[in-house]
Formats: structure tokens, C-alpha cells, sequence
């Protein structure tokens, strides 16, 4: 099961606009000149374009709308077995500078440690208000009582 973040699909554009340019011109080189040099620079470019395709994939990036609110990110974690929960992410929590829940600045996913995934950070834009009781039932045990007091 995939866990999805919803967000705008600007990468995806960013990434093939600035390396599929390029990569067209080499390719265009490459036939009026024969030049194996422009050849190669243009297979380089379409190599890189499915790289970060598949990188970007790997984060498992949505295209929705560009906000995600924590009862959908409650959603897909019940969605989801408790073991591919702890194999893949686990939602610390939305922080405060103190890292208490309260005046919320971001939402950090921290990876286990087996899976080899790098934590990420959601922005608080991609959260509604009204999203800080349904933050409650995600938190880990620790960090809810945490919370409570």
C-alpha cells in the first residue's frame, strides 16, 4: 500500500521542461552534425528525465489539489497494516518550535531506520485549522501524552 501526500504536480513539469529541452536540442544536434558527442548528451538527458521520474515516484507524490489535511493523512494510515506502517513512515507529529503541539509549523514523517527512506517535512499551508483534533490519534503513544499536558 502507498502512502500518498497530495501536492501540485510542479516537479514532474519543472523536471521535464528543463532537462527534456536541452536533451531535445542534443538529440537535434546529433542529426544534422552525426556528431556522437551531441548523442550521447541527449540519451544522458532523457536518463536523467526517467531518474527523477522515479525518484519522484518513490516519494509517491499525488496529483490532487495542493493541500492534504490530517484526516486524510488519518485515512491512509488506517488504511495501511501497523507493519508496513513501521516499514515505511511514522507521523511524528505537527511540531511547534518547542516541539509541542500547539502554534504548528510543520508535520515531520520520520523513516524507520530499515527502511532507508529520508524524513520529510509537510509545510502547515497543506493543513485546514480544524485539523488538530484528528493530529491527536496519530501521534505515537509518547509523544500524545506528550501533548496532553
Amino acid at each position: 500500500m502507498e502512502t500518498r501526500i497530495a501536492t501540485r504536480p510542479m516537479p514532474y513539469i519543472l523536471f521535464t521542461v528543463l532537462l527534456g529541452s536541452p536533451g531535445t536540442a542534443f538529440i537535434v544536434g546529433y542529426l544534422k552534425t552525426w556528431n556522437v558527442y551531441y548523442l550521447s548528451a541527449g540519451l544522458l538527458c532523457a536518463v536523467l528525465i526517467v531518474c527523477v521520474f522515479l525518484w519522484l515516484s518513490h516519494y509517491r507524490i499525488e496529483f490532487s489539489d495542493d493541500r492534504i489535511t490530517v484526516g486524510r493523512l488519518a485515512a491512509m494510515k488506517r488504511s495501511l497494516r501497523r507493519d508496513e506502517i513501521e516499514e515505511w513512515y511514522t507521523v511524528v507529529g505537527l511540531l511547534d518550535r518547542e516541539g509541542r503541539v500547539g502554534s504548528l509549523l510543520r508535520m515531520v514523517i520520520e523513516p524507520t531506520p530499515s527502511s532507508g527512506q529520508k524524513p520529510f517535512v509537510i509545510p502547515l499551508r497543506f493543513f485546514t485549522p480544524g485539523d488538530i483534533q484528528v493530529l491527536e490519534m496519530l501521534l505515537p503513544e509518547g509523544r500524545r501524552a506528550r501533548s496532553e499536558e
